[in-house]
């Protein structure tokens, strides 16, 4: 997957750079015949295009199948055009998706293509890849579940396509999970803010416990207007990140001796899986102790007496916090899906510190980060999710969940991650325009919350994850 992504990448650079040399060359005849307003305007032309219509970058064949494989409680053909009836779904189903396969329509390669889903007190909408064709997951989660957890059945809902079509026949996949109210979460959190993408709508409505892996203390040349020396900078981030996944998880609910900081360092873990023995310092920050980024824990671990920063060390803080928190359902990257090394890793260690445990944990997969694009999910903030792309099915079958969020919830995750700092960078003036130009041209509605993509990719109306026992997990490690 990772080898299709890169060379999807390079084409499109490669037809981006073919683009602006016959841009440039357009222009550069202009202006030797000097008919310069007109290359002025052919360049103003050219970027206003390429912002509002060709900046998604999606490294995919977006009219390509989605295709996972997975394992439904309960499967059934449905006649699109003629509406879903929930009441047909089994009681015991807690997560509903709909397969439809997609063709475009003319405007849908301008505007983003949706589909709006209608029922007795239900109204959403759900959006997809410009160019949309193939097949497609759309989250019919609603019918079955409100956003308490409490099961529903409205009754029959009608799906409305916007810029888009579908064809007449779909199936239902109906999940059933074993994730009640009652159930006791461990999110795991590769950096401070993952908790809060991923699952805050989840870990706010149980009895979790968060753990942050790593500081996240590098790239921190946006604190150097702060702290001019980059190793300060450095620390300063890592501290205020830490203190971030504290003050969040807080927000959430979640109560401070129940949110714990590893401090272990940025983009290491990996260096670390390999001689697990070692202790590997900062890349950037000149601290090689764990504990320096551990200050605002209210727990103490084993490995507080050495701060040691081995691999060795984070799997008996994985030990040790999973048996202090006695999980029923463990939050943490999918290992195929999403391609950040730190991700895999902390996916990697949380597997190798439970070994052999029989203890019949749930795991809830979830993706950050994509190989082949950074805009899923796609559409403004509030809208549905759906599966994200996907294109390589596994060999190892999973289950869906999907937890849906009520709109003060929805506000309340917004909230916790502008807490983040690592989230609050002043954007270019290339990236203020770009959202300006969509709006205005490709009807692309702005987030309220803030710059970052992820304001508007993670505040939405549902968190979706893949399920898995230990064993599958096990088995998606070795697909990496």
């Amino acid at each position: 997957m990772e080898r299709k992504s890169k060379d999807s990448i390079r084409r499109k650079k490669r037809n981006e750079i073919l683009r602006v040399m016959l841009v440039m060359s357009v222009v550069g005849t202009m202006v030797f015949q000097g008919q310069l307003l007109w290359a002025l305007a052919m360049v103003l032309g050219y970027y206003v295009i390429r912002e509002a219509f060709l900046s998604d970058h999606i490294f995919y064949p977006v009219q390509a199948d989605y295709n996972y494989s997975l394992s439904p409680y309960w499967r059934s053909p449905v006649t699109v055009q003629d509406g879903i009836n929930a009441g047909t779904v089994p009681d015991a189903v807690d997560t509903l998706l709909l397969t439809v396969r997609f063709r475009c329509q003319a405007l849908g390669y301008l505007r983003d293509p949706w589909v709006e889903i209608h029922s007795k007190g239900i109204h959403y909408r759900q959006y997809f890849e410009r160019g949309v064709g193939g097949l497609r997951y759309i989250n019919l989660t609603n019918l079955v579940q409100d956003a308490e957890g409490n099961r529903i059945r409205p009754g029959l809902a009608t799906l409305s396509f916007h810029h888009c079509m579908a064809g007449d026949g779909g199936e239902l996949l109906g999940f059933c999970n074993a994730v009640s109210s009652h159930s006791r979460v461990l999110v795991i959190a590769p950096h401070a803010d993952d908790a809060e993408l991923a699952a805050f709508g989840v870990y706010s409505s149980h009895t979790s416990m968060i753990v942050t892996l790593t500081a996240g203390e590098i790239e921190a040349e946006n604190f150097q207007t702060v702290e001019p020396d980059l190793v300060k900078a450095s620390r300063l981030k890592g501290q205020l990140r830490s203190n971030d996944s504290v003050a969040a998880g807080a927000w959430g609910g979640v109560p401070a001796e129940n949110i714990v900081s590893l401090g272990y360092f940025c983009k290491q873990l990996q260096a670390m899986h390999s001689l697990p023995d070692e202790s590997m310092p900062s890349l950037t920050a000149a601290v090689s102790d764990s504990r320096f980024f551990r200050r605002y824990n209210r727990i103490r671990l084993a490995s507080d007496v050495h701060g040691t920063a081995s691999w060795n060390s984070l799997l008996g803080d994985l030990r040790e916090l999973v048996a202090l928190h006695k999980p029923d359902v463990i939050i943490t990257p999918h290992p195929v899906l999403d391609p950040h090394p730190d991700h895999l890793y902390a996916t990697r260690a949380l597997v190798e510190a439970l070994g052999e445990t029989a203890a019949p944990v749930i795991f809830l997969l979830y993706a950050n980060h994509y190989h082949n694009t950074q805009m899923a999910p796609f559409g403004p903030a509030h809208s549905a999710v759906g599966l994200p792309p996907g294109h390589q099915p596994s060999a190892t079958a999973l289950g869906a969940y999907t937890r849906v969020l009520a709109d003060d919830v929805q506000q309340h995750k917004a909230m916790a991650l502008q807490m983040m700092h690592d989230l609050r960078k002043t954007p270019t003036l290339a990236k203020r325009l770009r959202p300006f130009l969509q709006k205005w041209l490709a009807g692309r509605p702005e987030t309220v919350y803030g710059a970052d993509a992820f304001f508007r990719r993670a505040v939405r109306l549902h968190e979706v994850f893949f399920v898995a026992d230990l064993s599958a997990l096990r088995q998606l490690l070795k697909e990496v």
